[in-house]
């Protein structure tokens, strides 16, 4: 009966596994010609709260795969024990997120930027929500492998918002479709199989669409004067 189990789940750990590595493809094609490209031949020149928070974040990534690749390979325990740093991870996260938006706002509104600055800040302080309400739910459900598992993959999802923004794709679908398709494209593909293997998808994928689609709609509320009235309120925090 174990053994059963155990090959009727490989299936089932083999595809979250891809799905890391899926979302590991969109930060590289993302980030590549934008950052990394630039940082590794210096043609492109950033602080060091950038790098530090690019670090941050690439390590989530990495630390995503590696708690797939050990569920992929039957090392729950192991996984629940790197989970405990993983945790601890989830809030550098935060802390970093918020603290690389405002330093962007301070370092905009010092070149004469403000308004655009003010306006671009809530883009990640919605980030800044959004995950932590994600990733929390992980945590309290971290012993529900059914919801954590999912959880941790919306959470991831909402993160990798800033590097499909950053792919080149207006030469075959428009920045919103790209948007649609390739930034929430790991929920998609888990709600697909989802649906095949067990002909339901799971209400924590559903939320997490309509949520993170929710989110699209702060792109129009950065430049009305009750989100500006409160960045200016905030910048004098910060300047």
């Amino acid at each position: 009966m174990e053994v059963e189990s155990r090959g009727k789940l490989r299936p089932q750990r083999w595809f979250y596994s891809s799905l890391s590595i899926l979302a590991a493809l969109i930060v590289a094609g993302g980030f590549w010609n934008t950052y990394w490209k630039g940082a590794f031949d210096g043609s492109i020149q950033k602080s060091w709260v950038v790098d530090l928070h690019a670090a941050v974040f690439v390590g989530w990534i990495v630390l995503f795969i590696a708690q797939a690749t050990l569920i992929f390979r039957g090392r729950t325990d192991v996984h629940r024990k790197v989970g405990k740093f993983g945790i601890l991870y989830g809030f550098v996260i935060i802390g970093m997120g918020l603290f690389v938006s405002l330093h962007q706002l301070a370092v905009g509104v010092e070149a004469g930027n403000a308004a655009e600055a003010q306006g671009f800040l809530l883009i990640p302080l919605v980030d800044m929500i959004v995950f932590p309400a994600f990733f929390g739910a992980a945590i309290y459900y971290r012993r529900k492998p059914e919801l954590h598992r999912r959880l941790m993959l919306v959470a991831t999802t909402e993160l990798l918002t800033a590097a499909v923004a950053r792919l080149n794709l207006e030469n075959y679908v428009t920045a919103h479709w790209s948007v649609f398709v390739i930034w929430l494209s790991p929920i998609y593909l888990a709600m697909i199989y989802d649906y095949l293997t067990k002909r339901i998808i799971h209400p924590v994928y559903v939320i997490g669409i309509i949520v993170l689609s929710l989110t699209m709609l702060r792109v129009f509320a950065t430049q009305t004067e009750a989100w500006l009235s409160i960045a200016r309120m905030i910048t004098r925090w910060v300047t």
